[in-house]
């Protein structure tokens, strides 16, 4: 069975941003859809903070891959 919006919302809140807030207080994180499996977000940061946020960018997707029922 495929994860929940706020499933996926739960496991992101536990990533830290560049700024240290969590991730899913820093606003950059929108779009989250769940469809067969798949899971589909958006990271939208400015582009002169793209390099600072490549590696949280990576964490969140880790994060959401390693939920059950994600394909």
């Amino acid at each position: 069975m495929a994860p929940t919006k706020d499933q996926i919302l739960e496991r992101l809140s536990a990533i830290a941003a560049p700024d240290g807030r969590k991730v899913t207080d820093s606003g950059a994180v929108s779009d989250i859809v769940v469809s067969d499996g798949k899971v589909f977000f958006s990271i939208s940061v400015d582009a002169a903070a793209v390099k600072a946020w490549e590696p949280v960018r990576k964490q969140v997707e880790d994060a959401v891959k390693s939920l059950p029922g994600v394909t």
